[in-house]
């Protein structure tokens, strides 16, 4: 049962309540009811979401997941910091990699951007804007694997210096990270992990909403009453 008394939309009262799976600020007596406030309550979610998100990282980042689970529930992951964890060093710098690579082809291709310290820009190599992924990434609680030191960004610039798949020196467009993962959502997980280390999207923007319709797809309700409605579902059928 819901701590608010009323269906936001209705206003019906003495009946179960359901909370909107993103900001848990609103409750509805039901999908309909949900659905028929959500352009309403769509700018107050996305607020009470960030707020309430931003205070518990470091406790999320706390909560284990068992060995795969990070490629079970990527997104999952992602909202609590810890996609990077529990994998091997060379898997890290390989993620590490590609998601400076995403950023800096997102940046040209969405924005006309030429990304400073990149390939794109002139550079023999995109070290240098590596470099300022890393240190921003450090300053990201938990973000990081648990293992990495000061000689981890030398040792991942070196495995890249001498990959020829991982090189920092070579672009990757959408479609290039998609084959070598072989997975059609790694884009958007890098994405949104460069989005964790930068502070928003290369148009400015953040993708909460779109975090959150992820993770509802995945299933996690870690916190969350049996009663909390699927902001996926939700969506999907507005669009």
């Amino acid at each position: 049962m819901s701590a608010a008394r009323v269906c936001a939309t209705c206003s019906a009262a003495n009946v179960p309540l359901q909370q909107c799976a993103r900001c848990k600020s609103a409750s509805y007596c039901n999908k309909s009811c949900q659905k028929a406030n959500w352009k309403a309550h769509k700018q107050a979610c996305a607020r009470h979401a960030q707020d309430g998100r931003q205070p518990s990282i470091e406790a999320k980042a706390q909560q284990p997941f068992t060995a795969g689970e990070q490629d079970k529930k990527p997104f999952t992951a992602i909202d609590r910091n810890v996609f990077l964890h529990d994998r091997t060093e060379e898997k890290t710098y390989q993620l590490l990699i590609d998601t400076l690579r995403m950023r800096q082809e997102d940046e040209y291709a969405l924005n006309g951007e030429l990304m400073s310290g990149t390939i794109y820009n002139q550079e023999p190599s995109s070290e240098n804007a590596f470099r300022t992924l890393i240190r921003k990434a450090k300053a990201v609680p938990g973000l990081l694997p648990p293992w990495w030191d000061e000689r981890s960004t030398g040792k991942c610039l070196d495995y890249a210096r001498d990959s020829a798949q991982f090189s920092l020196a070579h672009a990757q467009e959408k479609h290039d990270i998609q084959e070598t993962w072989g997975d059609t959502k790694m884009p958007m997980k890098l994405r949104m992990l460069a989005e964790r280390v930068y502070g928003n999207t290369p148009g400015g923007h953040r993708s909460d909403a779109m975090l959150g319709m992820m993770m509802g797809i995945e299933g996690d309700d870690s916190g969350m009453s049996s009663t909390t409605i699927d902001l996926a579902a939700l969506m999907r059928s507005a669009s």
